[in-house]
């Protein structure tokens, strides 16, 4: 008999390459994700800094008042441009996991057909094998009492 080959293992190959690709790009969302989390962090770290540098000085200048509030409109506007990013990365990562969770069902699919299929392959490999076992039995024994009449 044959060996087994899955007609479908090109398929399957394709499929999992495809896993892996879109795994790539969900684990490049969320590294993404993280690096603009910690710059919006790091936008907070420096605004809490520039106002306790502010609150520490003994002799405040206006032009300290002025570059002050320049620096933290601008922090805040910031602020709100990584939020915003946060939500659309937010969104591309739910899209991502969805496609994701396709691409893994269509990769168990074609698994479980090319199990299934090794599975049927198997028991008739076994089957011929024992008919073979059995005949060559036969064979053997009947050749025996033939050569005893």
């Amino acid at each position: 008999m044959k060996k087994f080959e899955f007609r479908l293992g090109a398929a399957l190959r394709w499929r999992n390459a495809q896993l892996q690709l879109e795994r790539a790009k969900l684990q490049k969302l969320l590294s993404e994700e993280q690096r603009t989390k910690r710059d919006l962090q790091s936008v907070f770290d420096e605004r809490a800094l520039v106002v306790s540098t502010l609150t520490a000085l003994e002799c405040l200048q206006p032009s300290d008042l002025r570059a002050t509030s320049a620096y933290l409109m601008g922090a805040d506007m910031r602020a709100h441009a990584l939020r915003e990013e946060i939500t659309k990365l937010a969104d591309s990562i739910q899209q991502q996991r969805e496609l994701l969770i396709k691409t893994e069902r269509n990769v168990r699919l074609l698994e479980r057909l090319r199990d299934g299929r090794y599975a049927e392959w198997k028991r008739e490999f076994d089957k011929e094998i024992e008919l073979t076992t059995e005949e060559s039995w036969l064979a053997a024994n009947f050749r025996t009492s033939r050569s005893e009449i």
